[in-house]
Protein backbone atom coordinates (compact mmCIF):
# COMPACT_ATOMS: atom_id res chain seq x y z
CA UNK A 1 0.00 0.00 0.00
CA UNK A 2 2.50 2.63 1.24
CA UNK A 3 4.77 1.51 -2.32
CA UNK A 4 1.73 2.88 -4.22
CA UNK A 5 1.12 5.87 -2.18
CA UNK A 6 4.90 6.66 -2.94
CA UNK A 7 4.68 6.24 -6.48
CA UNK A 8 1.83 8.13 -7.11
CA UNK A 9 3.39 11.30 -5.19
CA UNK A 10 7.29 10.50 -6.01
CA UNK A 11 6.99 13.62 -8.92
CA UNK A 12 5.75 15.85 -6.14
CA UNK A 13 8.57 14.58 -4.04
CA UNK A 14 11.32 14.99 -6.59
CA UNK A 15 10.06 18.70 -7.03
CA UNK A 16 9.84 19.32 -2.98
CA UNK A 17 13.85 18.23 -3.22
CA UNK A 18 14.41 20.43 -6.66
CA UNK A 19 13.26 23.69 -5.32
CA UNK A 20 13.99 24.56 -1.70
CA UNK A 21 11.70 27.12 -1.65
CA UNK A 22 8.67 24.69 -1.26
CA UNK A 23 7.73 24.12 2.01
CA UNK A 24 7.37 20.35 3.26
CA UNK A 25 4.17 21.32 5.20
CA UNK A 26 1.00 22.97 4.75
CA UNK A 27 1.08 24.51 8.20
CA UNK A 28 0.54 28.26 6.84
CA UNK A 29 -2.84 27.18 4.85
CA UNK A 30 -3.82 24.94 8.25
CA UNK A 31 -3.14 27.87 10.57
CA UNK A 32 -4.87 30.62 8.55
CA UNK A 33 -8.15 27.85 7.73
CA UNK A 34 -8.22 27.33 11.38
CA UNK A 35 -10.74 30.02 12.79
CA UNK A 36 -13.11 29.42 10.27
CA UNK A 37 -12.82 25.62 10.57
CA UNK A 38 -13.42 26.23 14.52
CA UNK A 39 -16.54 28.48 14.30
CA UNK A 40 -18.12 25.83 11.77
CA UNK A 41 -20.24 24.18 14.59
CA UNK A 42 -21.27 27.85 15.67
CA UNK A 43 -22.33 28.54 12.35
CA UNK A 44 -24.32 25.77 10.86
CA UNK A 45 -27.63 27.39 10.73
CA UNK A 46 -27.21 30.89 8.98
CA UNK A 47 -30.89 30.62 7.87
CA UNK A 48 -30.60 31.15 4.57
CA UNK A 49 -28.51 29.68 1.44
CA UNK A 50 -27.94 33.87 0.89
CA UNK A 51 -27.01 34.27 4.32
CA UNK A 52 -24.58 31.13 4.41
CA UNK A 53 -22.67 32.78 1.06
CA UNK A 54 -22.64 36.95 2.33
CA UNK A 55 -20.79 35.46 5.35
CA UNK A 56 -18.67 33.20 3.17
CA UNK A 57 -17.77 36.47 1.23
CA UNK A 58 -17.28 38.47 4.70
CA UNK A 59 -15.03 35.69 6.12
CA UNK A 60 -12.94 35.94 2.91
CA UNK A 61 -12.59 39.68 2.80
CA UNK A 62 -11.58 39.49 6.23
CA UNK A 63 -9.15 36.97 5.97
CA UNK A 64 -7.41 38.17 2.56
CA UNK A 65 -6.88 41.62 4.50
CA UNK A 66 -5.16 40.27 7.31
CA UNK A 67 -2.99 38.35 5.06
CA UNK A 68 -1.96 41.74 3.27
CA UNK A 69 -1.60 43.51 6.59
CA UNK A 70 -4.97 45.41 6.43
CA UNK A 71 -7.43 46.37 9.07
CA UNK A 72 -10.26 44.65 7.77
CA UNK A 73 -12.49 47.57 9.28
CA UNK A 74 -11.20 50.32 7.81
CA UNK A 75 -10.89 48.53 4.43
CA UNK A 76 -14.73 47.62 4.90
CA UNK A 77 -15.89 50.99 5.80
CA UNK A 78 -13.98 52.55 2.73
CA UNK A 79 -15.30 50.38 0.80
CA UNK A 80 -18.66 50.68 1.95
CA UNK A 81 -18.76 54.55 1.53
CA UNK A 82 -17.81 53.89 -2.55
Amino acid sequence: MSAHLINGQWGDFVSYLDDGRIEIDNNLCEHAVRPTKLGQKNHMFFGSTEAGTANALLYTLVRNCRVHDIDPEIYLAADSYR
